[in-house]
């Protein structure tokens, strides 16, 4: 179905359209529509790039439909039908989408058994998974702190060209890990205030670790706390730290006390600590997604095969996606799993061919990348053009 909706009367092709309380994908479904069902559109507005309009049911509910499961999985009944294309079924999303990471939800809920987080809304979510994060950053904060005062080994500090602050990235990916499970618990995707608190939390392990330093550390048996103000404290351990220079391991010499410049190295630690939250956040929104059941997308497989056969792997390529297009994920697998050779020989093959399919537990959604690899004497690199990532046509 194309053109507008909205004002249309519409009657359901299959049993797949929902009706939500509001215009969100996590909200309530108030209902779900059987074959044959008519509603009655209202006016159209969109909400975090996705069409929603206004639905009455002849039992009297009220909510709204995503524009675009009204078009895929209805037909206009209305007397403006008659300039309406009505598709035989459903259209399935093409696959590889040569944006790898444009998943585009349009879809809802599961059609089976509740789900960890269902009925609870975007906000509600947002907040557990939080408490998930703040979990780990107390965590992290606290072992950073004991390493630090116990054993003089401050993870955190360590830079990378001095100028890139590897160990705080490192802490502060640790410190947002909660994030990551929480999400995966409950089915939750990273909205904007979750990235908000993501990147808040991860910054303030930054500055609880260093409180716990300063709780933590005892002059002649004084307590520094006991001492000194925290505020002080700080200045004191940013004037006078210092940088060694190690190379493998092996210590070449150090720049005595930074001074000012501490305040910098500072800033880098406490940037690094939110691009690792930033990082987790990332990595969530990459994850694949069920657009229809709400659910992160289980690892079904990766398969890698090796050769040195440019000519070949190019034909080759080209019928592994054909079968993927075609959302024939089990023959695609047969026809990588006979290809090549699965173990890599370094001097012979500088070239290999990956598969990576994920399946949903409940219903039929599959999602695979694809990708050849060239190596280029230090590390394998995709091809340009021949990498892809998206859903599989349902057959």
């Amino acid at each position: 179905m194309s053109g507008s909706l909205e004002g249309r009367k519409l009657q359901t092709l299959d049993d797949a359209l929902r009706v939500f309380e509001d215009r969100d994908l996590n909200s309530a479904v108030r209902s779900q529509l059987p074959r044959g069902a008519e509603i009655q559109l209202g006016a159209a507005s969109e909400v975090d790039g996705r069409e929603w309009i206004e639905a009455a049911l002849q039992d009297g509910i009220t909510g709204y439909v995503l524009g675009a499961s009204a078009r895929s999985h209805a037909m206009a009944v209305d007397s403006a039908a008659q300039d309406i294309e009505v598709p035989e079924q459903p259209s399935a999303p093409a696959l590889l989408d040569p944006a790898p990471h444009q998943i585009n939800s349009t879809a809802v809920r599961p059609t089976g058994g509740p789900q960890v987080g269902a009925g609870l809304g975007k906000t509600v979510q947002d907040l557990i998974v939080t408490g998930f994060g703040i979990a780990t950053s107390v965590l992290t904060a606290l072992i950073l702190a004991l390493l630090d005062t116990k054993l003089d080994f401050a993870v955190y500090s360590f830079m990378w060209w001095f100028v890139i602050p590897i160990g705080a990235l490192v802490s502060g990916f640790a410190a947002a890990s909660g994030y990551y499970f929480g999400a995966k618990v409950f089915n939750h995707r990273p909205t904007r205030l979750m990235l908000f608190n993501m990147i808040s939390v991860a910054v303030t392990t930054y500055f609880l670790l260093n409180y716990l330093n300063y709780s933590f550390m005892e002059i002649k048996g004084q307590p520094v706390s006991g001492l000194i103000p925290f505020g002080q404290y700080m200045d004191i351990v940013l004037s006078n730290q210092s940088m060694e220079f190690r190379i493998r391991g092996a210590k070449l010499g150090e720049t005595g006390e930074l001074g000012s410049f501490g305040y910098v190295t500072a800033a880098l630690q406490v940037l690094g600590f939110a691009v690792g939250g930033l990082c987790v956040c990332g990595y969530l929104r990459l994850a694949p997604y069920c657009r229809t059941c709400g659910k992160y997308l289980k690892k079904q497989l990766s398969i890698t095969r090796y050769t040195n056969d440019p000519d070949g792997l190019d034909g080759f390529y080209s019928g592994l996606t054909a079968e993927l297009r075609a959302g024939n994920s089990s023959a695609a697998t047969r026809l990588i799993s006979d290809y090549g050779a699965a173990k890599w020989n370094v001097r012979k093959m500088k070239l290999n061919a990956q598969l990576k399919l994920w399946r949903c537990g409940t219903c039929s959604e599959e999602f695979t990348e694809t990708s050849v690899n060239h190596w280029n004497g230090r590390d394998w690199e995709k091809v340009s053009g021949l990498h892809a990532r998206g859903y599989l046509p349902r057959t």
